[in-house]
């Protein structure tokens, strides 16, 4: 008998699910005019890694039902190669995301991945860092540390469904971009970023800073800021508004906790200017302090004002005096609601919140 030599070759695919190879298969060993035919090669596996392809089936037309050879079958190394647009859990229950069983492609989402989480028997928890084109779940989610990007700077969108809702309690989210479709609790953790959020977004405590240096936030529902949560909002120029960070809330804005203005890009605050910082439907609540930048300690003996509405008919002064400043390393914290100016509840009328540093002395 004559020696037949099948033999598979290197192949490499993008994740489809399957095990199947399209590359062909290489025969050498034939005589005269026998043929092999519907010879075709496999991975050994369907998930994303190294894999090893093999000849799968063939047959030897030789008119003697392939006995006049003896056939020697031979492997080739390969890859399937992970698929950005298709990463769904796959596990009937929740779970951590960075176990990779729970993955339909064996990995862990990469870079850019569009991910998908259908509903399970219980959340999700994530302790990673990766950046995502967009994250569609029907299934709780909750960041617990690392650091979750979404969006990447196109405005995708991320949507939760069926009841199903986005926590950070730890960790950092980060939109990109990004336009989020899911109410969204912040319980410890920092939301940052740019995008737009539809949904109720309730900062219990921890760090929320529109960001990247400025940047806004738009959000589609109520804001509310909680007694122990830190807002960082950065202003670079009173006379350009996409300088400084904005939050635009079409609900009701609950302040409270501590305000932190920062100076960017060599800003020194001067008397006389203004920036807007909130626009809102309606807002109640107060915050419990403000922490001017460092550049504003000319004005330690001038008048804030925060303005509510407008025009100047609204205006809250807070004076910056001895009784209500308290010298920090960050500069001037400023208690917002000092005695004689209580907070008398929700005022409501497409207002904003505005910040005027003026030079009066006391």
């Amino acid at each position: 008998k004559a020696a037949l030599s099948i033999s598979a070759v290197s192949d490499s695919k993008m994740f489809d699910g399957t095990a199947a190879s399209s590359a062909s298969v290489l025969v050498s060993g034939l005589q005269g005019s026998d043929s092999v035919g519907s010879a075709t090669q496999v991975f050994d596996n369907h998930l994303v890694g190294s894999r090893t392809l093999s000849v799968d089936a063939y047959t030897i037309n030789d008119g003697n039902g392939g006995n006049n050879y003896i056939v020697s079958l031979h492997t080739a190394g390969g890859s399937i190669q992970a698929d950005p647009d298709n990463f769904v859990w796959t596990a009937g229950s929740g779970g951590a995301w960075e176990n990779t069983a729970n993955w339909n492609q064996g990995v862990l989402p990469v870079s850019g991945a569009h991910v998908t989480l259908p509903t399970t028997t219980g959340g999700i928890t994530f302790n990673s860092t990766t950046s995502l084109s967009a994250l569609d779940s029907d299934t709780d989610f909750t960041i617990q540390g690392g650091s979750l990007t979404l969006g990447a700077g196109f405005g995708e969108t991320s949507t939760f469904g069926s009841g199903a809702e986005l926590f950070v309690n730890g960790g950092a989210l980060i939109l990109n971009g990004a336009h989020l479709l899911s109410d969204l609790t912040v319980n410890g953790g920092s939301l940052r970023g740019s995008g737009d959020i539809s949904g109720h977004v309730n900062i219990i405590s921890g760090l929320f800073s529109p960001g990247f240096s400025p940047a806004i936030i738009n959000i589609t529902g109520d804001l509310t800021l909680g007694s122990t949560s830190t807002l960082v909002m950065e202003l670079g120029d009173p006379n350009t508004p996409a300088a400084n960070d904005q939050i635009n809330v079409s609900g009701i804005l609950t302040k409270g906790g501590s305000l932190q203005l920062a100076a960017i890009n060599g800003y020194v605050p001067e008397g006389g200017d203004e920036f807007t910082l909130f626009t809102f439907g309606s807002e109640a609540g107060t915050f419990s302090s403000i922490s001017l930048p460092d550049e504003s300690v000319g004005l330690s003996h001038g008048i804030l004002k925060i303005l509510t509405g407008m025009s100047d008919l609204d205006v809250t002064q807070v004076l910056v005096e001895s009784s209500t400043q308290i010298a920090t390393d960050n500069g001037l914290l400023i208690n917002l609601n000092p005695v004689g100016d209580e907070d008398d509840g929700e005022e409501s009328g497409n207002e904003n919140i505005r910040l005027i540093c003026t030079a009066s002395t006391i």
